[in-house]
């Protein structure tokens, strides 16, 4: 029973360790590139929007981290890390968080210029600090000169090297908050990241020409890093809560993106079996399992877990608020599974239901 159970293990690691690779090489969408000539993000006129324009529920996020900037902040680290991570596996992947990040970063300011008025473009950039430092990034330092803009988000979270920039989401904030300020399209990119051997993340106004999100490509070397210190971090439960909920479903956007929900699945299944496997190695598996599990699935935001049972075993998933979602539940279900499957050696069967928007999920060993 044993041999065949890490039999299924290497065959499940080896088709998701296949659908990186895939992922990783996936082009963009039928979007067109031409080489040495700008990222087409379909903003290279700016276009004014109005207020009323604004998507609903983008606005309410964006207003809810503004006007809650002293709440707590209740997902941790880690959970902003996988998808940043998740977002470097291919060059498509990044210029979709690129994108992302500039729609935030627009109607970041469309709210703020609507409670205030600026006399230079340059003023703005003091609330588009304290909307990222209301998010969770706790020392913000920005210079605003005309033409010349640089923000700095200092390092004060997980010490760990990731071999690559993952900041293309807060690069696009960065553009889309200044291009609306300036009226016209900024290109911003990360020079230095706290995750690529640096003491800070670094973002500065790029030239028009330069592929701003194309820095130091993720590949499977990053996930292999995230792999490692996931396992640390649920080993040693040191995990920090340092980002807000509201944040988070913003940056996470990529998880719940149908184009991308397969590749998606099939990396978070792959990374769920092998963190399986650092943690559980040489291990006495029930009583260390269960535990672990938990501050694994706690450290990575993939929703509230309870253990009803153990044996036969069974753990209920509860996904409330903003992670309530169908897609982000798939992604997260495909990572709890892998875990499991290496925690236990056991197949297990997911059981969903749905009331009023918000997923519970029985997962429970499979009956033979």
């Amino acid at each position: 029973m044993a041999t065949k159970n890490r039999r299924e293990t290497r065959k499940k690691r080896t088709t998701a360790a296949k659908a990186l690779k895939k992922a990783k090489t996936r082009p963009a969408t039928k979007s067109k590139t031409v080489k040495n000539k700008k990222m087409n993000l379909g903003l290279d006129e700016y276009q004014p929007i109005h207020l009323e324009d604004v998507p609903t529920y983008q606005e309410t996020v964006i207003r809810n981290i503004i006007e809650s900037s002293n709440a707590s902040k209740n997902v941790p680290d880690e959970a902003l890390l996988f998808s940043a991570a998740l977002s470097s596996v291919s060059q498509s992947s990044k210029e979709l968080q690129y994108r992302s990040g500039i729609s935030v970063g627009r109607n970041l300011y469309r709210f703020d210029a609507s409670k205030r008025d600026y006399t230079f473009p340059e003023e703005s950039i003091a609330d588009l600090v304290s909307f990222l430092e209301a998010s969770g990034y706790k020392y913000v330092t920005y210079s605003a000169n005309p033409g010349n803009i640089e923000v700095n988000i200092h390092k004060t979270g997980s010490n760990v090297n990731m071999g690559t920039n993952l900041h293309a989401f807060e690069a696009g904030i960065i553009s889309g908050f200044v291009g609306a300020a300036e009226r016209r399209m900024v290109n911003i990119q990360e020079t230095e990241c706290a995750y690529n051997n640096g003491e800070r993340c670094r973002f500065r106004i790029a030239d028009s020409a330069q592929q701003n999100v194309e820095v130091n490509g993720g590949d499977i070397a990053t996930i292999s890093n995230l792999i490692t210190h996931i396992g640390n971090s649920a080993r040693l439960d040191a995990a920090r809560d340092n980002v807000s909920t509201g944040y988070y479903s913003l940056a996470s956007n990529l998880l719940v993106d149908r184009t991308y929900l397969e590749h998606m699945r099939s990396i978070a299944g792959y990374i769920g079996v092998s963190v399986g496997s650092e943690l559980f190695r040489n291990k006495n598996r029930t009583r260390y399992a269960i535990g672990t599990i938990l501050r694994t699935i706690k450290l990575l935001n993939f929703g509230n877990p309870m253990v009803e049972s153990i044996k036969p075993f069974h753990l209920r998933l509860s996904f409330d608020g903003l992670t309530s979602r169908r897609e982000f539940v798939d992604v997260s279900l495909s990572f709890v599974n892998g875990l499991l499957s290496t925690g236990f050696g056991k197949d297990m069967v997911a059981i969903e239901r749905n009331s009023n928007g918000r997923y519970v999920v029985d997962i429970k060993e499979e009956k033979k």
